[in-house]
């Protein structure tokens, strides 16, 4: 062979091995998410991406994140979700009901996961639980079902409360819904509600001490503006001295007196396991909606010594979580 032939077939056997290897390697999944939390750094994401390494993934290589985020501004659901479906994901989480129902009006074809609310059927997402069809599944957190039991809680912690002020996520829950939630357990109580629509930054300047009165207590919504601006919620409710019961363990940790509900970080590793199946070419509609089995109970006793708290062993012994 002489050396111009060799080096011919030499130059072409170099610039074929690459494009084997690039032919070999898929383009990475796209992972759209839309949610009305304020950064893609919150501890839920945190969750959702350490979930999605342990199932193999590695980003950039087999998965990319598209995030659109709307820091708590229902108003830019739609446009978020119409500009996220228009980037063609594998598959989308939505962040909450707004974010579900914005992202169902958009596509029929690009599967969701999401965080459904308390009834993703009664709420008109989804047929069935068990049988979802369509392009959406994911997870029910119970929230309104949880209240009775997050009212009785802090009625036992704080008997001396005449009045119950909720702070309410309007764009998780209609206001309806909410009162009938609320409603026939704290009538049995004979405690007074007075409902503040919450789900908006600005709405959190409510709760101040002219609004509230001297025995009043607060319960908090659960909802995913809520948990975006849980630190603000948070510091408002220490700025005016009273107790309150949160629907997450995340604003207990923060400094909230008590918690009730479901872990956050869990749900999201399990919206990361859904989307991964859907990846691997499972139909969504095959994919049951679950429901939030496990509950923590949560007591900061930080924070109810500085609100003068003393409270009773019988909160303390049926606590998950006593934060000293």
């Amino acid at each position: 062979m002489r050396r111009r032939d060799f080096v011919t077939l030499l130059g072409g056997a170099v610039t074929a091995w690459p494009l084997s290897a690039d032919a070999q390697q898929e383009k990475p999944a796209i992972i759209g998410i839309l949610s009305p939390a304020r950064s893609d750094g919150q501890s839920q994401f945190a969750a959702f991406r350490a979930k999605l390494r342990a199932l193999g993934h590695v980003q950039g290589r087999t998965v990319n994140l598209e995030f659109r985020l709307t820091a708590g501004r229902l108003e830019a659901t739609s446009v978020l979700a119409a500009d996220l479906v228009k980037a063609a994901p594998d598959v989308i989480i939505g962040d909450g009901v707004a974010s579900v129902r914005a992202l169902r009006s958009l596509t029929t074809t690009i599967p969701i996961v999401g965080i459904l609310g308390p009834d993703p059927v009664a709420g008109g997402l989804v047929p069935s639980l068990s049988n979802p069809k369509g392009n959406i599944t994911g997870v029910t957190t119970l929230g309104n079902d949880l209240h009775p039991k997050r009212i009785e809680l802090l009625k036992e912690a704080v008997p001396r409360v005449s009045r119950l002020a909720v702070l309410w996520d309007r764009g998780n829950d209609p206001r309806e819904v909410m009162l009938n939630a609320l409603s026939q357990y704290a009538a049995q109580l004979k405690l007074p509600i007075d409902l503040i629509e919450g789900g908006k930054p600005e709405a959190f300047a409510a709760l101040t001490p002219d609004r509230l009165r001297e025995d009043d207590a607060l319960m908090v919504s659960s909802g995913p503006i809520h948990f975006a601006y849980g630190a603000e919620i948070v510091e408002r409710i220490a700025a005016v001295g009273k107790p309150a019961v949160y629907p997450e363990s995340d604003y207990a940790e923060i400094g909230g007196l008590m918690s009730y509900g479901p872990n956050i970080a869990n749900v999201f590793r399990r919206l990361a396991e859904m989307a991964d199946r859907i990846l691997k070419g499972a139909k969504v509609s095959d994919i049951p909606i679950e429901q939030v089995s496990r509950l923590e109970f949560v007591v900061n006793m930080k924070t109810a010594r500085a609100l003068g708290l003393a409270i009773p062993s019988s909160i303390l012994s049926r606590a998950d979580i006593v934060l000293e």
